[in-house]
């Protein structure tokens, strides 16, 4: 992805409406964790993180599957909306999310409203 990529918010055609769900994870920049950069720990991923996120680099969230592996989840709001602004604050940081988990195609889609987002230790 570049950081001039934009989320889209219209739906593609292969949109499966799965559940409302709840999950927890890390909320990063799209680009770090999709190989563009190298993904860091501490102030440094923060600050990057925070700075990609709030530039327009779609927010995902790195969730931890059952079996250990990598999930990632686009994060949008509950209308489809970019939530990019309200998003980096809380960049590289362990939260909980409920939303409307959907599957666009290939990539997991999570709708919810980023104030009810609720950090986690």
């Amino acid at each position: 992805l570049r950081p001039s990529m934009r989320v889209q918010t219209s739906q593609p055609a292969a949109v499966r409406r799965m559940c409302i769900t709840t999950v927890q994870g890390m909320i990063v920049g799209s680009k770090c964790f999709m190989g563009v950069m190298v993904p860091g720990h501490g102030k440094v991923h923060r600050a990057c993180a925070a700075r990609c996120i709030s530039s327009g680099t779609p927010p995902i969230l790195a969730v931890t599957d059952e079996t250990g592996g990598a999930q990632y989840i686009l994060l949008i709001g509950e209308n489809g909306e970019q939530i990019n602004g309200a998003l980096a604050p809380m960049a590289a940081e362990n939260v909980e999310i409920t939303g409307n988990l959907e599957r666009w195609g290939d990539w997991f889609v999570l709708k919810a409203d980023p104030d009810g987002y609720r950090r986690i230790p």
